[in-house]
């Protein structure tokens, strides 16, 4: 999947004046979980997030590329934010199995 973060983007608006940033649960909320669900509608809630980095922020304007990788039916899923082939944002989801409660 691939998004252009608009320069305007309402999200980057109350974070350091002059230094936008993109909080890492805008991320999550705008690219990383729409896309997972498209792909993978049955899967469970979000349990979980581990070995989250951010190697590099993302800018308004600057065109976003979402790679997700899984197994069909696993409960983990790699995710990265890549600008211009550069990561930006990466960890893993941890997905709920039947029954159980998601994280919160």
């Amino acid at each position: 999947m691939h998004v252009r973060v608009p320069p305007d983007y309402g999200f980057f608006e109350g974070h350091f004046e002059g230094y936008p940033v993109l909080a890492v649960a805008v991320q999550l909320h705008e690219f990383v979980l729409p896309c997972l669900r498209r792909l993978r509608p049955d899967a469970g809630a979000l349990a979980g997030l581990t070995g989250l980095k951010f190697p590099r922020r993302i800018r308004p304007g600057d065109r976003v590329e979402l790679r997700l990788a899984y197994t069909d039916g696993a409960r983990e899923v790699d995710f990265e934010l890549l600008v211009e082939g550069e990561r930006c944002t990466h960890g893993r989801l941890l997905l709920a199995g039947a029954g159980e409660a998601c994280a919160g």
